[in-house]
């Protein structure tokens, strides 16, 4: 019968399971104590050691990455390409007497014997095209960019940078007008410091000297940019002139399942995507198989230094990005593209960090990626803070639309102390210095497509005269095509 508190606590340690807690008591000298609490103690304090490791392990909350593969019926990715010529000069008329026809005029190589194709030849479908007449003149080219002494043409770069402006950045040394612009969205700590930073980036850049002709071209953009995507449209590679044969596991395809959509880099582009292909086994003669006419002819001058197609295969329902993404395919050859599939799942919080994408498809219509939202971060940061179209590649969705009627931020006359321009590159700077997030993390679903590229020079010259020219010249009148056809009506009748 136990008659205290200690009582009841000696017979608990005596009989319990923790060896070390019975031995304390038992034990017949103080040193044997001492020891033996000493041993407890240590040993609880392991304990507590690892139980708290435990703890900061089940905090972390860690995943497990795992790899299965097999082989399906997959759905057959969208593939998206374009002619990395954007604009045909058969089709200047629709810009003539604006800024851009103007610029191209002067700036790029043209034959003076050609002139007349702007005129009234191009009001029918009589096409009357010579492509002998669209060669590049690279003595011109040359001239205009390095010429006899080897300096650089000054008179050149001072034509590009006709909108620049010694002051543009000055504004940014009154604190106020800064803060006003960038304070609702930023930390005043941060502000100071990327002000700083910033200015002392454009003091660097301006120390270096411009490359004329990529100024020329970043000057076409923006007036191109300008231009209404009607317009453009016009001035671009129509799907039905491009594309001589389609088919995909055997079934013919046609411009009608191509999809138009457009960049400030090549124009017009295309996309083929339907949830009616399936890839159930491999091999060129199961997929897909394109064969495209890139009209090398309608080229603008010595605007571009070769031709070719830029080409992107990504998810269905997911924006290309031809300038970031994909690769090139020359002309005059054949490219055979194997992919495998890859897809990832991501653990969602608090085990991962990912973007399930739902708000995004809610407020843009389109499904989420890293690369749609940095673009689509980048465009819409510029039209809050500047009030005014982005002068790099806007993305081509029914969203962006509302902001057609405001003017490029490049093209935007100086007022006060300000100009639209140092604004939007100010707050590209802050995008891509962290200051502005965009909070564009990975996806929690993503595909991926490894590509395999294999070439030849295609086509046989037997298979072009024979079959080639036939199907490109079937609906087209070039100059080429009824060259074809009277040699062919000479084979006839002799």
């Amino acid at each position: 019968m136990y008659t205290s508190v200690s009582d009841v606590i000696s017979s608990l340690v005596s009989e319990s399971s923790l060896h070390g807690l019975p031995k304390i008591l038992s034990s017949k000298r103080w040193y044997q104590r001492i020891l033996w609490i000493c041993l407890v103690l240590v040993t609880f304090g392991f304990l507590v050691h690892q139980l708290y490791q435990l703890f900061c392990e089940y905090k972390r909350y860690p995943v497990k990455t795992k790899v299965s593969m097999k082989r399906a019926t997959l759905p057959f990715p969208a593939v998206s390409f374009c002619n990395m010529n954007p604009m045909k000069k058969s089709q200047m008329k629709h810009i003539k007497g604006t800024e851009l026809y103007n610029y191209v005029m002067n700036k790029f190589s043209f034959d003076a014997s050609s002139t007349s194709i702007y005129g009234s030849e191009f009001d029918n479908n009589d096409y009357n095209l010579d492509p002998n007449d669209y060669q590049y003149k690279n003595d011109l080219y040359l001239d205009d960019y390095v010429p006899s002494s080897g300096s650089v043409n000054e008179s050149l770069v001072t034509n590009v940078n006709t909108n620049t402006h010694d002051n543009d950045y000055a504004y940014f040394d009154s604190f106020s007008d800064y803060h006003d612009l960038f304070s609702d969205d930023v930390e005043e700590s941060d502000l100071l410091n990327a002000l700083d930073d910033f200015i002392n980036f454009v003091s660097r850049q301006r120390a270096l000297q411009d490359d004329p002709r990529s100024e020329e071209v970043k000057r076409f953009m923006v007036l191109f940019q300008n231009e209404t995507k009607d317009t453009r449209a016009h001035l671009g590679h129509s799907i039905d002139d491009i594309l001589i044969n389609c088919s995909f596991n055997g079934k013919i395809c046609s411009a009608k399942n191509f999809t138009l959509f457009q960049t400030l880099d090549f124009g017009n582009c295309y996309t083929l995507s339907s949830e009616m292909y399936e890839t159930r086994r491999t091999g060129p003669r199961n997929g897909l198989q394109i064969i495209l006419q890139l009209e090398k002819f309608e080229q603008v001058g010595d605007f571009l230094e070769g031709s070719g197609v830029r080409l992107v295969i990504h998810p269905p329902g997911t924006l290309p990005f031809p300038a970031e993404e994909g690769f090139t395919l020359s002309s005059g050859y054949e490219t055979s593209i194997g992919m495998k599939m890859v897809s990832l799942s991501r653990s969602k919080p608090p085990y991962g960090k990912c973007v399930d994408g739902d708000d995004f498809y809610r407020t843009y219509g389109v499904h989420y990626t890293v690369t749609t939202c940095i673009n689509l971060c980048r465009n819409t940061k510029v039209l809050h803070f500047c009030n005014c179209r982005p002068s790099e590649n806007i993305v081509d969705i029914e969203y962006m639309n509302q902001f057609a009627d405001l003017p490029v931020c490049s093209l935007v006359e100086k007022t006060n102390s300000t100009t639209k321009q140092s604004c939007e590159n100010y707050v590209y700077y802050q995008i891509e210095e962290g200051v502005i997030k965009c909070e564009c993390e990975s996806a929690c679903n993503e595909t991926v497509y490894k590509s395999t590229l294999s070439g030849r020079v295609w086509p046989r010259e037997s298979f072009l005269n024979d079959e080639l020219l036939g199907t490109a010249c079937s609906y087209r009148n070039y100059s080429y095509c009824r060259e074809k056809g009277r040699q062919l009506l000479h084979v006839q009748h002799s």
